[in-house]
């Protein structure tokens, strides 16, 4: 097994290494996703931008909603915490009121999706979700694509 290295100790190549890792995890989730919303009857719409804080624009046909997807590998203590924040870093922030209007998290080896509304974490930089569990904080938004409808 690799070593872990710690990221103040980690070479510039290594750290390219983490982040095309990171966006390609994250470009899966994204296709993964897609094909999901359009068979809830969503239109998607992917900016060119890929400065955009959001990863779609999801038509319900009522409204028209900015969508954030992340996604979370791996599980510690019980749960798995999902960063949802935006930038790199000791340069992470929150996302701002008005940037996005929900966060739509999956838990690959869960096969769970959490459609949380940013109103519900704003200021935070990340969540805690536990699929396994009733209990949780954002379990009443695990696979609730209707919360999308109703905003």
């Amino acid at each position: 097994m690799a070593e872990q290295v710690p990221y103040k100790d980690k070479t510039e190549v290594q750290l390219l290494a983490c982040l095309y890792k990171t966006m390609n995890q994250g470009y899966i989730t994204q296709y993964k996703l897609i094909p999901i919303l359009i068979e809830k009857g969503f239109q998607v719409s992917v900016p060119c931008d890929v400065e955009s804080k959001y990863d779609f624009l999801l038509d319900t046909g009522i409204s028209i909603h900015k969508i954030q997807v992340k996604s979370c590998n791996i599980k510690k203590r019980n749960r798995y915490k999902v960063d949802i924040a935006y930038g790199a870093g000791n340069k992470k922030r929150a996302y701002p009121k008005g940037s996005i209007d929900f966060f739509v998290i999956h838990i690959p080896v869960e096969d769970s999706w959490y459609i949380i509304p940013l109103q519900k974490v704003i200021g935070q930089k990340w969540v805690s979700v536990y699929p396994h569990e009733k209990q949780g904080k954002y379990e009443i938004y695990r696979n609730n694509w209707k919360i999308l409808f109703c905003s």
